[in-house]
């Protein structure tokens, strides 16, 4: 039994771990925990390297649970992403890990999809495009103030500057058209990190029956201080 490993698209399987997040970045509200799909995608992130060690590292065979085994399970987990990407020799025939492994998390990324979690996002990006058409321009103008300190903040922690996320402020602050105004503005606040959506929203005073609305708890507690 053995491995015939390619390095080629790699680092793309790199970012499988770290996907689901990004593929759900931009649905506002998301609970996972209410997700059959996530739940899925938990369940082959666990079962998909045990089963696969069970068969390379005959495990079946009821080998004796020493070191040597526990090292060589740890490596595996440790290796798997590059094993994604390897070819599983078993006697003469040849499988490749990497499709089999992608159709199980489509499978959990379909149910997700399905689930209407996104429904409540698309109203509230909705809601949001509309309060900032209300926004006075004293409004938007502090507003914007803070939302580019926060993406300057952001470079900071970057390798080099967001040249997109400059180029939309720059044309923002150029664009006389209240309607295409809002648009950038919208769609530089569904860049902004989930955990701080909140803190920069504040910052347009136009929008504290959206805060109302979609935040309740954290707006209470900015009434009670």
């Amino acid at each position: 039994m053995d491995f015939g490993c390619a390095d080629s698209g790699r680092s793309q399987h790199i970012g499988r771990f770290g996907g689901i997040g990004r593929a759900l970045s931009d649905i506002s509200f998301f609970e996972p925990h209410k997700t059959p799909g996530v739940w899925v995608w938990v369940l082959i992130q666990l079962s998909f390297p045990s089963g696969l060690f069970w068969v390379i590292g005959s495990v079946s065979s009821k080998p004796v649970i020493d070191a040597v085994l526990i090292a060589e399970a740890l490596a595996f987990g440790i290796g798997f992403t590059a094993i994604l990407n390897a070819t599983v020799s078993i006697g003469s025939r040849s499988y490749s890990v990497k499709p089999i492994y992608d159709r199980f998390v489509q499978i959990a990324y379909n149910l997700i999809r399905d689930s209407h979690q996104g429904d409540r996002a698309l109203k509230f990006w909705g809601e949001l495009e509309d309060s900032l058409l209300r926004c006075s321009d004293d409004d938007l103008i502090e507003g914007l103030g803070y939302l580019e300190d926060y993406f300057a903040v952001e470079a900071s922690f970057s390798l080099k500057p967001d040249d997109e996320i400059n180029a939309i402020l720059t044309k923002i602050r150029t664009e006389s058209q209240r309607t295409i105004r809002a648009k950038l503005i919208k769609s530089l606040i569904q860049q902004v990190r989930r955990r701080k959506l909140f803190i920069i929203l504040q910052q347009f005073p136009c929008n504290e029956e959206l805060l109302r609305k979609n935040f309740s708890k954290q707006f209470i507690k900015v009434l009670v201080k």
